[in-house]
Order: C-alpha cells, then sequence, then structure tokens
C-alpha cells in the first residue's frame, strides 16, 4: 500500500501495517497543514527495498521516517538497525509510533537513535500531540540541512 499528498515540500515515510494508524497519521498531517508528501509503506521489507534504491541512487533521502515497531516480515528494529548503517540516510530522522510500552523496545530505540518514541495512545487527543512533534522535527530538518541528502 503506498500513496502521497500532492504538492509536496517534506517528504515523509510511514511505516505502518495498521489501516486505522494510517487514517490517523494522514489526517493529522492533513489538519496540521503539513505540506508534505507521503509514502505509506506495510511491512518492513517494503520499506527496506524503497531506502536500498535510495543508497543506491542520487535520490534525496526522507525528511522523516515514522515507524511502528511490530511491522510484519521484518521488524522496526531491524529497519532501524539498517538506516543507521546507511551511507546516505544514516542520520534521518526516525520517530516511532507504537503500542509497546517495553522498556527493552524504548532503550533499543535510544541505542539506534530515535528521536522520539510515541506511544500509541486510543485517545485522538492524546494522538494529536504528534503534531508539534512532526512541525519540530519538520523544522530542524529543514535549517539543519546542509545540501542534498
Amino acid at each position: 500500500m503506498r500513496w502521497m499528498l500532492p504538492n509536496s515540500s517534506a517528504n515523509i515515510v510511514l511505516v505502518e501495517d495498521n489501516p486505522l494508524d494510517i487514517f490517523v497519521v494522514r489526517n493529522l498531517i492533513e489538519e496540521l497543514g503539513i505540506n508534505c508528501r507521503l509514502h505509506v509503506y506495510s511491512d518492513g521489507e517494503e520499506i527496506l527495498t524503497y531506502l536500498a534504491a535510495l543508497d543506491a541512487s542520487d535520490d534525496h533521502c526522507p525528511d522523516l521516517v515514522l515507524m511502528d515497531i511490530n511491522i510484519p516480515k521484518c521488524s522496526g528494529t531491524e529497519v532501524l538497525q539498517w538506516i543507521r548503517k546507511s551511507v546516505r540516510c544514516g542520520e534521518l530522522p526516525v520517530i516511532l509510533l507504537t503500542s509497546s510500552d517495553r522498556p527493552r523496545d524504548r532503550e533499543q530505540a535510544e541505542r539506534l537513535g530515535v528521536l522520539y518514541y510515541f506511544r500509541k495512545p486510543t485517545d485522538l487527543d492524546e494522538y494529536m500531540k504528534l503534531g508539534p512533534i512532526l512541525r519540530q522535527v519538520l523544522a530542524n530538518r529543514c535549517c539543519n540541512e546542509s545540501g542534498p541528502s
């Protein structure tokens, strides 16, 4: 599954297999008026294929990855490990969106340089707290770039 918001200025990748969470994140981005191109991948193999193609090309790395830890075919932790070893996209900002509150998952995420560990809430108002985090990360990414990734 993959779709994009047109007229983009930021490139965001969402790795999520739950259609409801995809819907919520998509609507959150639209509600906040974040101008972006959103790529959605539903499993670890899909995102690794995409990232490997980026590593082998001159294309820009995404500005942000939003990812669940518990995704099919290849875990979010394995994807994070691959990202951090990437020559071109190793510094990619990653926000984990997960239902896991296990200390081990949090520790691994911290070791792998995750910017935020956002526990998926059951309440929409709580989910909206992701908005300021997205804006801040994207603002920092735009201001700190010194050239093509």
